[in-house]
């Protein structure tokens, strides 16, 4: 996944357009995709969307999160009045490192940079996997987890969650009220789960309920 101008940059260069003819394409000025590509100015959605249009690719390629460039299949019968299904929002990457239960756990100083997706960030957030704990479900390094919040699920869900500060991402077990279990889906390395008994000693943030993977 590439940053948002990062992204930007590649698709002006990839089709060798200038920073002014560029801006000619969503209407706005040479120095403000300078400000883009340098990061310190976004573009809207509806420029976003203008440029997936005009080069006739996803808009995932655009801003970023993928490599495919499409265009994806025409759908027949497909309603002209309604181009764009989802709205897309800017949600944040919870870093992976210790963060104290004591303190704010959704503030700008444990965030490992964004995302755009069509969840709401309100009650979403995304997490990097590090590590090959999930590999047996599909879930490789570096895939990005989008995350609902809640503070319960049922088994086999994956959840993101702290214990003992430290953000863990593995599959959630349990057979009574009071024992659980972090199980790592690795089976070719030994990994010890996680067993806990009370919430004092686990914070559950949330299940996994998308998963964005780079294929190469």
């Amino acid at each position: 996944m590439m940053q948002l101008n990062d992204a930007i940059k590649r698709l002006r260069t990839e089709y060798g357009i200038s920073h002014e003819d560029f801006g000619n394409i969503i209407g706005v000025a040479k120095t403000t995709i300078s400000n883009y590509e340098a990061g310190t100015k976004e573009p809207s959605q509806e420029s976003l969307l203008k440029l997936a249009n005009y080069f006739d690719i996803t808009l995932d390629y655009v801003i970023g999160n993928s490599d495919f460039k499409g265009p994806y299949p025409k759908i027949e019968n497909e309603d002209p009045a309604l181009p764009f299904k989802h709205q897309l929002y800017k949600i944040p990457i919870l870093a992976n490192k210790t963060i104290p239960v004591s303190q704010p756990i959704f503030a700008e100083n444990n965030y490992d940079g964004y995302i755009y997706s069509q969840y709401n960030p309100e009650d979403h957030f995304a997490v990097r996997i590090r590590g090959n704990w999930l590999m047996d479900v599909g879930v490789m390094e570096n895939t990005i987890l989008i995350v609902k919040k809640q503070k319960h699920a049922t088994s086999l869900q994956i959840v993101i969650g702290l214990y003992k500060d430290e953000l863990l991402v593995r599959q959630y077990l349990h057979n009574n009220d009071y024992v659980h279990y972090l199980i790592p889906r690795n089976f070719r390395e030994i990994y010890e789960p996680v067993v806990w008994h009370s919430n004092s000693e686990y914070l559950m943030l949330g299940r996994a309920v998308d998963a964005i993977t780079r294929l190469i």
